[in-house]
C-alpha cells in the first residue's frame, strides 16, 4: 500500500476536483509529489506552482518554490529556474 500511486493519484483528483478552499496548497504540493513518483515533471511543477501561489505559511512558500526552481531546472527552464532562485535569496531563507 505504500507504493500504490495509483489509488493516491485517484484520491488526489477526487478532492483536487472538490476545490477545497483552505486545502488547495497542500493538495497541489501532493499532486506535485505523485506527478514525481510518476516522472512527470511537467505536471509536478504545474502543481507546484500552484502550491506556492495558494500557500499563506512563509517556510512552506519558500520550501516549495526551492524545489520548484530545482524542478525547472532539471527541465531546462532555465529562466524560470533563476526567478524562483532569486525569490529563495531574497525571501532570507535561513532566517525562516
Amino acid at each position: 500500500a505504500i507504493n500504490n500511486y495509483a489509488l493516491a493519484d485517484t484520491i488526489l483528483q477526487k478532492a483536487y476536483a472538490k476545490n477545497l478552499k483552505y486545502h488547495r496548497a497542500q493538495l497541489n504540493a501532493a499532486l506535485a509529489q505523485n506527478y514525481l513518483y510518476k516522472e512527470d515533471i511537467d505536471s509536478a511543477i504545474f502543481h507546484l506552482q500552484k502550491a506556492v501561489d495558494f500557500t499563506k505559511n512563509r517556510y512552506e512558500k519558500t520550501r516549495w518554490t526551492f524545489i520548484l526552481a530545482q524542478l525547472q531546472e532539471e527541465n531546462n527552464q532555465l529562466e524560470d529556474a533563476y526567478s524562483n532562485y532569486s525569490k529563495v535569496v531574497k525571501s532570507n531563507a535561513g532566517k525562516c
